[in-house]
């Protein structure tokens, strides 16, 4: 079995098929995309640093962790709290908001505009359910 991409472009080529397209990441070279990789790792470390307190202070009471009761639900410091926590984690995710509404304004909506509508749908929604 072939497990390198030289071998299997060759192996698609003999068989009268064209060849793979360059875009699939498996036939890409490294080089540039180094720098997107360790962009996208930055992004989801600020996400989660900011998203595990978040999930903590917002579901803690739910599911009877230990919560000082400053940060139980319906107090206006707890709402505060998860506000400034959740912005982080929207800005560090502003991929999905920018492709995903050119995707839907476009007519052609894809993962990451089902991703853009239904977390700026909670986002808009939690603090008038407050």
């Amino acid at each position: 079995m072939m497990k390198n991409p030289a071998g299997i472009i060759a192996a698609v080529e003999k068989a009268g098929y064209p060849s793979p397209s360059a875009s699939l990441p498996i036939f890409r070279k490294a080089g540039g995309d180094e720098i997107e990789v360790l962009q996208k790792k930055r992004r989801l470390i600020v996400a989660l640093v900011f998203a595990i307190p978040l999930f903590y202070i917002a579901m803690g009471p739910m599911i009877h962790l230990l919560v000082p009761d400053f940060l139980g639900h319906g107090t206006m410091t707890a709402g505060i709290i998860q506000l400034v926590l959740c912005i982080p984690v929207l800005i560090a995710g502003r991929y999905f908001y920018i492709h995903g509404t050119k995707a839907l304004v476009s007519l052609h909506p894809n993962m990451d505009s089902l991703v853009a509508i239904s977390t700026g749908t909670a986002v808009l929604y939690n603090p008038i359910s407050a």
